[in-house]
């Protein structure tokens, strides 16, 4: 429950990014490059926050989040299958296609189940490389 409240609150006290910034911050693991315990409710947050930019209609947001995710993302390397399920949990909240945004969930149960990831996280670094640059603007 927390996980769909948490952001409308944040919402009226910041702006969509600094909301996403906040909750980015509990989703990258931690200096043992462990996840934090709590890392699935986090990412529930950030496909929360993202669902009402989507509902809303407000692509340019939801745009401007999958610059943010993506700068984090290439910050760290992606060694671990979990960091790659992580990644993709990421990429597929943040992204305008409801196709892709859809497969969130199942992105999420990757994180505890030995279901292999790397092609998803192939197409979802593409799709969301193709978002970012300039010319896709």
């Amino acid at each position: 429950m927390i996980c769909q409240v948490l952001p409308s609150v944040l919402l009226r006290l910041y702006s969509e990014e600094r909301v996403l910034g906040i909750i980015l911050d509990f989703c990258f693991a931690l200096k043992s490059d462990e996840y934090p315990s709590n890392i699935k409710q986090t990412l529930r947050m950030v496909f929360e926050l993202c669902e009402r930019m989507r509902d809303s209609q407000r692509l340019s947001s939801l745009m401007a989040s999958g610059q943010i995710v993506m700068a984090r993302i290439q910050q760290r390397p992606m060694v671990s299958e979990e960091d790659r399920a992580v990644a993709c949990c990421l990429l597929s909240a943040v992204s305008p296609y409801e196709d892709i945004a859809n497969r969130f969930y199942v992105y999420l149960a990757a994180l505890t189940s030995t279901i292999p990831i790397d092609e998803s996280y192939e197409f979802l670094m593409r799709k969301a490389l193709d978002e970012c640059s300039p010319s896709s603007g």
